[in-house]
C-alpha cells in the first residue's frame, strides 16, 4: 500500500492587486498583548527562580537581568503597538 506524493508545479500566482485585504480587528490587540504579557510572566518566573536558587551566582547583580526583562517587555510592546497601527492603516 504504497500512496505517491506529488508535488505538482504552480505556475499561476493572483495578482496582488486582485486581492481584497481586510484590516484586523482591533480586539485582536487585546490577544497580541495577553500572548506577550504571558511570556514575559514565563521569563519573569524563570528569572526569579534563577535568582533564588543563586545558580548564576549573581549576588547583588541579579537586578542586571530583572532591568533587561523590563527594557525588553517595554521595547516588544511599544513595537506592537506601532506594528498594529501600522498594519492597521493599510
Amino acid at each position: 500500500m504504497t500512496d505517491s506524493f506529488q508535488n505538482t508545479e504552480v505556475f499561476s500566482f493572483p495578482e496582488i492587486e486582485s486581492i481584497d485585504f481586510k484590516k484586523i480587528e482591533k480586539n485582536y490587540f487585546k490577544v497580541i498583548l495577553f500572548n506577550v504579557l504571558i511570556l514575559f510572566l514565563i521569563l519573569f518566573i524563570g528569572a526569579s527562580f534563577i535568582v533564588y536558587k543563586d545558580w548564576l551566582e549573581l549576588g547583588q547583580h541579579y537586578i542586571w537581568i530583572f532591568s533587561a526583562l523590563i527594557l525588553l517587555l517595554i521595547v516588544t510592546v511599544v513595537f506592537e503597538i506601532l506594528g498594529f497601527k501600522k498594519e492597521n492603516m493599510q
